[in-house]
């Protein structure tokens, strides 16, 4: 029989063809689906579907945050972990100032001088506590600026006067002065260091959720009082200046003043 045989079926074998083509294609698109890397199925992993990658920024917003980095211009090297983490949260700020206030008095030590000594002494005072953290901040300042002690003087001018106080949730209390602040006449870059670290050795030791003092006058920020201490920045208490073991401060109180313990009223 030829090709050319009219009886032969060739019709009938190329549509057969085709539908056994077709049913092939068919058959490959199922059992392997999209055939390349684009499927979405990783390689070698038994049908696996590859998790995505979690975007920047989803972790970012659950990372914690971090301490405000602050460097004592008095030391070379910072003084404080820029990557510490702010276990000084709402929640600890709170319960220490309640705590303060339900006992209704709070312990203070007030860094101050004594005569013939380049180091600022802590002298224990008990004063009322109020209802607040800024409050009780605004005490403690208040309680160096009226000093009137016998055998110490308090290095902060007695013409001070506080217009503002509040303490952030990182630790950093902002003290905001009038101008009679800035209008320094304290003897030099001693006097200035005495005057500002006594501050910042007072509220750091006497409140344990602040570690650093920004200061202000009239709501802004000040480069300086005399010239010798960099206050742009939130300054950190210096052992340079103060005397914070209790024990040390006592044996040189005794020393100048005979052992009397000192008093003062205190405003």
């Amino acid at each position: 029989m030829s090709r050319n045989d009219p009886e032969f079926p060739w019709r009938v074998i190329a549509i057969s063809v085709m539908l056994f083509g077709a049913l092939v294609f068919a058959a490959w698109m199922i059992l392997v689906p999209g055939g390349s890397g684009d499927s979405g199925v990783a390689a070698g992993t038994g049908g696996t579907v590859e998790t995505p990658p979690v975007l920047p920024t989803a972790a970012a917003a659950t990372a914690p945050a971090v301490r405000p980095a602050v460097v004592d211009p008095q030391t070379p090297e910072p003084a404080a972990d820029t990557t510490a983490l702010d276990s000084t949260g709402p929640e600890a700020l709170e319960a220490l100032s309640i705590a303060r206030a339900e006992a209704g008095t709070m312990d203070l030590q007030l860094f101050l001088i004594i005569p013939g000594l380049e180091r600022l002494i802590p002298v224990p005072r008990t004063v009322p506590a109020p209802a607040t953290i800024d409050a009780q901040v605004r005490r403690a300042v208040e309680e160096l600026i009226n000093w009137t002690g016998t055998q110490t003087v308090s290095p902060v001018a007695p013409e001070s006067r506080v217009r503002e106080v509040w303490v952030s949730r990182g630790g950093i209390a902002y003290i905001d002065f009038g101008r009679s602040f800035s209008d320094f006449s304290g003897g030099g870059s001693l006097g200035e260091l005495h005057t500002v670290y006594s501050i910042v050795a007072t509220l750091t030791e006497s409140f344990p959720e602040i570690f650093a003092v920004q200061f202000l006058v009239e709501g802004e920020q000040i480069e300086t009082l005399a010239g010798h201490v960099d206050l742009s920045r939130p300054l950190l208490p210096s052992a340079d200046w103060v005397l914070i073991e209790q024990g040390d401060a006592t044996d040189r109180r005794s020393q100048q003043s005979g052992g009397a313990r000192e008093t003062g009223d205190g405003g």
